[in-house]
């Protein structure tokens, strides 16, 4: 028999390597399912799944307020300590963005005055009276801790690496205490009408000029925000969702992919997640999958007074990834035209109204040491609305018109995953060869 002939040494580890691949593939599965990522289409049977996963948040509707409070153009401080600690910052900060005039004044909360408030531990849909949905917050997101830390860890890092941003359309500014970088495509310099590209704001030169550095970066990055999109798409609202694909859909704009010329809305990510089997490798892979929103944007410590913006598409929503001193009387998020407090805490998704009022609260930090500690570190979708404007400049400007017109067309299709038979796995066997 050929089985004989096999030295025990090779059987056994053509066995280990089989149990370790088996192992390999039915993470993967579980991770599927338990992450919502195979929950993203529009038929019944999804918007069922979607519907039974909201069912855990509770329905709080909230009338619309008179006066917003906190009041506008306001940091918002939540304590005395909070107060005192950042009264000099607010009055005499160096002032970096030519946008900002003035200083802003701070408002102490009164909580007597707020109309609702989503507690640290608390899963809120917030409606109108109407029944319009106006704020949500899930809590405990994503149920594998070890996928949460990975990507805090590279979001965190990803902060060092690059500079803050001031991002036209959206409103944040250099002013703002905190880091909020650039991930993925942007407009570029708003002088340049070629400025569309992979976001160039590495800090320094040795980064820069590291071809290996920035191509694992930017697949990092690509690869989180797939992570985080396609999560989003198995478990939030469908009037969020909508808001972003109906956008990406009508100006054909490029998804987030590493690599040049790579636009395309399905393609690869990679995950990472601890194994305690040597056997079996931490990186697992998706292939053929929808690819996130062009732009992302990496917060650390970041924070910004009472303010609203313009926004391309009508929602926007972040993911807080971690708080390493939990919930506390800082950092949490206020929707002022409505009275809401959403308290912050680790590991949940907060999406609102860019177009109403919001902002956070000033964190309890010398405001000198915002950038030395970690307090809060988050990922969020934001696309700038003049990204379309450069996106079709750069497209007529690099592609003949016959070209263009079928990057167009596959860019304004919708997507969908590909799931086996019986919806269990992307488009690989449980005995895959890894």
């Amino acid at each position: 028999m050929l089985g004989d002939e096999v030295p025990e040494k090779v059987q056994l580890a053509a066995a280990n390597y089989r149990q370790a691949s088996a192992k390999h593939a039915k993470r993967r599965r579980t991770i599927v399912h338990q992450c919502r990522l195979d929950i993203s289409g529009d038929s019944e049977a999804d918007k069922q799944k979607r519907s039974e996963f909201l069912a855990k948040c509770q329905r709080v509707v909230v009338s619309e307020r008179h006066e917003p409070y906190p009041p506008p153009q306001h940091w918002v401080v939540e304590n005395a300590k909070v107060d005192h600690a950042w009264d000099t910052w607010c009055k005499k900060h160096t002032i970096r963005d030519a946008r900002n005039e003035t200083h802003w004044e701070k408002h102490r909360i009164s909580k007597r005055k707020l109309n609702a408030t989503a507690g640290a531990d608390e899963s809120v849909l917030f409606y109108d009276p109407n029944g319009k949905l106006i704020a949500f917050v899930i809590r405990d997101f994503c149920p594998n801790q070890e996928i949460v830390d990975t990507i805090a860890k590279d979001v965190q890092e990803g902060c060092l690496y690059k500079r803050s941003v001031r991002v036209s359309g959206i409103g944040c500014s250099l002013d703002d205490p905190g880091k909020i970088a650039h991930s993925g495509f942007t407009s570029g310099n708003r002088k340049d009408i070629n400025g569309f590209g992979w976001a160039r704001n590495l800090r320094y030169a040795r980064h820069k000029n590291d071809p290996d550095f920035s191509n694992s970066l930017e697949h990092r990055e690509s690869s989180s925000a797939a992570f985080f999109w396609n999560m989003a798409r198995g478990s939030l609202p469908d009037e969020v969702i909508h808001a972003y694909t109906n956008y990406l859909q009508e100006h054909a704009l490029p998804r987030m992919a590493p690599g040049k010329d790579d636009f395309a809305p399905r393609g690869e990510y990679t995950i990472r997640v601890p194994s305690d089997d040597p056997l079996v490798p931490e990186e697992i892979s998706f292939e053929a999958v929808p690819r996130a929103p062009p732009s992302a944007m990496y917060t650390f410590n970041y924070a910004r007074r009472i303010h609203r913006e313009r926004c391309p598409q009508r929602w926007m929503f972040s993911w807080t990834l971690a708080r390493p001193k939990g919930p506390s009387n800082d950092g949490n998020f206020f929707i002022p035209g409505y009275g809401i407090k959403i308290a912050a805490s680790a590991n949940s998704c907060v999406g609102w109204l860019p177009g109403e009022w919001h902002g956070t609260s000033l964190r309890d930090c010398d405001p000198n040491s915002i950038d030395k500690v970690a307090l809060e570190v988050g990922l969020s979708f934001q696309i700038s609305a003049t990204l379309a404007t450069r996106w079709r400049q750069y497209c007529e400007s690099e592609f003949d018109p016959d070209i263009l017109e079928k990057i167009r067309e596959e860019l304004s299709k919708e997507v969908e995953e590909e799931l086996d038979e019986e919806g269990e796995d992307w488009s690989k066997d449980e005995g895959e060869v890894f």
